[in-house]
């Protein structure tokens, strides 16, 4: 059975790749793109079931995406995330053809069961699947598009690791490698709490922050999730003697580092 594809425009990296990042979990088809203009280019590829856009974004903004989107495809379903709390700026994403809209922070259970609805009122038509961008999609393969003003090679910053123990993070790889050069793939949600603790080492991280940061909310389920997180990440911090991921209580996390 061909996987439902999702488009998703977001320019706040670290909020799309949890949204990717989960999306994929559930076993959806996600292109990332971080800006209106490159959203246009990966529908155009892609045709995908659904689209997940911000409103705010460089390049071309959430509205204007839909007003052209909505100049070619009158059926595609379309959810709009938004920081902005006016009333109007609902009602204008609505008028220009969004089908629903979702207020940040949000939480993912929702987001997921708004998609889930709306799929079930817009099933996908089998004249979608085509084109290369389709067949990758139907792979699993997650297409990440770049605002057109940053398509240079990565930057040394991104290039850069953060080192605590004998461990070194590198978040924008998702990947951690010990003193001996073994390598461990993570999640994007994995790298983006460990990137919070390394950068702080011997320090609280708090779980709210945590939360809304990565999640959205601070809701009982979403603490349970991040609480089945650390687990994982305790595991795949084992091999490294230095350091110690540890839970402190009534308050949130803390990477113990000690001295070599």
């Amino acid at each position: 059975m061909n996987k439902i594809r999702i488009l998703l425009a977001e320019d706040e990296r670290d909020l799309a790749g949890i949204l990717r990042d989960t999306l994929v979990t559930l076993d959806f088809a996600v292109t990332l793109a971080h800006d209106g203009a490159a959203a246009l280019e990966a529908y155009a590829a892609e045709r995908p079931d659904l689209l997940v856009t911000d409103v705010m974004m460089p390049v071309m903004d959430g509205f204007s995406l839909i007003q052209k989107l909505r100049q070619e495809d009158a059926r595609l379903p379309i959810i709009v995330l938004t920081a902005r709390t006016d009333t109007d700026d609902v009602v204008h994403g609505l008028q220009l053809g969004a089908n629903d809209y979702l207020r940040k922070p949000f939480s993912m259970r929702e987001l997921v069961a708004r998609i889930q609805a709306l799929l079930r009122q817009f099933p996908p038509h089998p004249e979608r699947e085509n084109g290369a961008g389709a067949e990758a999609a139907h792979k699993g393969t997650m297409v990440e598009m770049v605002e057109q003003e940053s398509q240079s090679e990565p930057t040394e910053k991104a290039r850069r690791g953060l080192s605590c123990g004998a461990t070194t993070l590198y978040p924008s790889r998702a990947l951690l490698q010990t003193a001996d050069g073994t390598e461990q793939p993570l999640t994007q949600r994995e790298a983006e709490i460990l990137r919070r603790l390394f950068a702080h080492p011997n320090e609280i991280v708090e779980r709210h922050g945590l939360l809304l940061d990565l999640w959205g909310s601070d809701t009982a389920y979403n603490a349970r999730s991040l609480h089945v997180f650390v687990s994982r990440l305790r595991t795949k911090l084992a091999s490294d003697a230095l350091l110690s991921l540890r839970n402190v209580h009534g308050q949130g996390y803390r990477l113990v580092v000690e001295e070599n």
